[in-house]
């Protein structure tokens, strides 16, 4: 009988399929993803990406940590990124060893560089961009602006626009009590919609999930 000490491991009895093989690892991977993003697991595709199926970041760290102990080895943490589908995620798990993160070339010792003499050149700022929350003035869109609003001690502080509060109004006397009572003012920028999810890879699912502020 374990005293409690032991790092407790997955299950396998007999008869029980091996977690350590590709066709179970790919088995295991869609019913953990379905669950993660209340998906069926027949609306899983193993080709496709793991963000394209609304999986957050999160769920991602999360999916690592079950993978970690259903093999019972030690996993890099940024695995689900390194192999972002389950085909990939299932292949390369199959094959222990094979999961340690892909780096890109290191660069030599700062000892193995030769010693360069001190330049006198100038630095020149190619450019240099910032959006903030400007207040009634509106957003700061330039570093200059940002200066002079910090100079002059600015407060970024203005009324939340309407359509920000459209999303949480069902109409429920309960919905309006709460709007009632929620503060008008923030710190807040224009076009919230416009943030880009994409850019950032943060999938469709988790952008509309996160706090626009």
């Amino acid at each position: 009988m374990a005293d409690g000490s032991e790092r407790p491991g997955p299950a396998r009895g007999v008869g029980r399929p091996d977690p350590t093989g590709e066709e179970e690892l790919r088995r295991l991977l869609t019913q953990q993803l379905a669950d993660l993003c209340g998906l069926r697991p027949d609306e899983v595709d193993p080709d496709r990406s793991l963000e394209e199926h609304g999986l957050s970041s999160r769920d991602a760290v999360a999916l690592a940590g079950y993978l970690e102990t259903l093999l019972d080895r030690p996993l890099p943490p940024t695995l689900v990124w390194e192999y972002p589908t389950i085909s990939q995620l299932a292949s390369t798990l199959a094959q222990p060893g094979r999961e340690e993160p892909r780096r890109a070339a290191q660069p030599r010792p700062a000892a193995a560089w030769p010693r360069a003499e001190p330049a006198n050149e100038a630095i020149a700022v190619v450019g240099l961009g910032c959006r903030f929350p400007g207040g009634a003035a509106g957003p700061i869109g330039d570093p200059e602006a940002f200066w002079g609003f910090l100079v002059d001690r600015g407060d970024g502080v203005g009324e939340v626009p309407r359509e920000r509060w459209a999303a949480f109004d069902d109409g429920s006397p309960a919905a309006g009590q709460a709007l009632a009572s929620a503060t008008r003012w923030a710190a807040v920028l224009p076009d919230v919609a416009g943030f880009d999810a994409a850019f950032f890879g943060i999938s469709a699912g988790e952008a509309a999930a996160m706090d626009p502020q």
